[in-house]
C-alpha cells in the first residue's frame, strides 16, 4: 500500500494556500502539487536505497508562477495546438484565447497548468480536482476534471475522468520532463527510445499536424527499434528544422505507446495509454533554448528532459480525419496514462 502525506507548498499571490501531496511506496517518491496538478519530484529507489529524481522541475512555486515550459503539469482544457484558437462545433465557431501567435497552445494563457487544484487523498491514492466554467478561455460548457493518481508497486498512473454541461472538445495530458539519468545536468538526447507506431504526422511552420500521418520508415522519426535524439538531430530534414528538434505527433494503435532507457543509469520507462496519439517533445525548447535553474540550483538545457504526451491529435476540432475529442454533453469520460519502471528497481 502506498502512503500518503501532505504538507504545504507556498502560496499564491491572491494568498491562495497551495499543498503538496507525497504518494509513496518501497519503490518511488512521487511529490505533486495542486497548482496545475503538477508532477514535481519523482524519485526512485533501488534496493541499495540510492535514490534518483528523474523528472525537471523547480524547488518552489514561485518557480513555476514564472516558468513557461510545463514542467510536470496536467495541461488542458486542450493539451498541443489549435489552428487560429477557433473551431466549429453544432453549427457555432466558437474564438478560443490565443497564447502561440493565431494558435491556442495547450488550453490558452490560463490553461489548467496555471491553475490551483484542490487536491484531497482517496482510497486509492491522490484525487486532484478541478471546475472550469462556461466560456472558460473561450471553450463552452462547464467541465468537471479529476485527475486519480495511483501509485502500485514501481506503476504510477494518471486516470482523467470528466464531463461537461455542453459538447466540447477535450484533450488532457500529463507533460513531465523525463531524464532516466537523472534530473537536471546531462542530457536526455542519448536515451534509447522505442515508440511503438508506424507514422507520425509531419507539421507545417505553425507547428501543426499535417494529414494524414505518413510512414515514419526510411525517416529519422523511426523509433520502432531503439534508438537515440542525438542520432537523428544530425540528419538536419526539413522537419527537425522546422521544430528545432522533435516535436511532433505519432498515431498510436496499442496501449504500449513507448519504451526509454536511460543511456547511464539502465532505468527503463515503459508508457502506457488509451489515447488514440502520443506527442513526442525532446525539450528543445527548455528556458528558449538558454539554461534555467531548477531544483538543487541544477542547470537546465535543452534536451535535458524529453515528454512522451499521450493525447488526442493535436488540432482535432479542425481536422476530421482525426478521432474526435468532443466530449458530449451530460457524459463522463476517462482516459489513462501509466508509466511503468523497471531494471534498476
Amino acid at each position: 500500500m502506498a502512503e500518503i502525506t501532505v504538507k504545504p507548498f507556498g502560496r499564491m499571490p491572491d494568498g491562495t494556500d497551495v499543498k503538496m501531496f507525497i504518494i509513496r511506496n518501497e519503490h518511488i517518491d512521487a511529490y505533486f502539487i495542486e497548482y496545475g496538478a503538477i508532477l514535481q519530484r519523482l524519485i526512485l529507489r533501488d534496493l541499495k536505497d540510492t535514490a534518483l529524481d528523474v523528472v525537471l522541475g523547480y524547488p518552489d512555486l514561485e518557480g513555476y508562477l514564472n516558468g513557461t515550459d510545463y514542467f510536470g503539469a496536467t495541461v488542458g482544457r486542450y493539451a498541443n495546438r489549435i489552428r487560429g484558437g477557433r473551431f466549429t462545433l453544432n453549427g457555432t465557431e466558437y474564438q478560443l484565447d490565443r497564447n502561440e501567435g493565431e494558435n491556442t497552445l495547450h488550453g490558452g494563457s490560463d490553461g489548467f497548468s496555471m491553475r490551483v487544484f484542490n487536491g484531497c487523498i482517496e482510497n486509492t491514492g491522490i484525487c486532484f480536482s478541478l471546475i472550469s466554467p462556461d466560456g472558460d478561455q473561450g471553450f463552452p460548457g462547464e467541465l468537471d476534471l479529476k485527475v486519480h493518481v495511483m501509485l502500485e508497486d514501481t506503476t504510477l498512473s494518471f486516470l482523467y475522468e470528466y464531463s461537461c454541461s455542453k459538447d466540447c472538445p477535450v484533450n488532457f495530458t500529463h507533460h513531465s520532463y523525463l531524464n532516466l539519468n537523472g534530473a537536471g545536468g546531462s542530457t536526455a538526447a542519448n536515451h534509447g527510445i522505442t515508440i511503438y507506431s508506424d507514422r507520425y504526422c509531419k507539421q507545417d511552420e505553425q507547428h501543426l499536424p499535417i494529414v494524414p500521418p505518413v510512414p515514419v520508415s526510411g525517416t529519422p522519426f523511426d523509433f520502432t527499434k531503439p534508438a537515440k535524439i542525438s542520432d537523428g538531430i544530425l540528419t538536419r530534414v526539413t522537419q527537425l528544422r522546422i521544430a528545432k528538434g522533435y516535436d511532433h505527433c505519432y498515431a498510436m494503435d496499442q496501449e504500449h505507446f513507448a519504451t526509454v532507457r536511460g543511456d547511464k543509469s539502465g532505468i527503463v520507462l515503459d508508457v502506457f495509454s488509451d489515447y488514440p496519439a502520443m506527442q513526442f517533445y525532446d525539450g528543445n525548447g527548455v528556458g528558449h533554448g538558454g539554461v534555467i535553474r531548477g531544483k538543487q540550483n541544477l542547470p537546465y538545457r535543452k534536451r535535458y528532459g524529453i515528454c512522451f504526451e499521450p493525447q488526442f491529435f493535436p488540432n482535432s476540432p479542425n481536422e476530421d480525419y482525426f478521432p474526435s475529442s468532443v466530449a458530449e454533453a451530460g457524459k463522463t469520460y476517462t482516459k489513462f496514462i501509466r508509466y511503468t519502471f523497471s531494471d534498476v528497481l
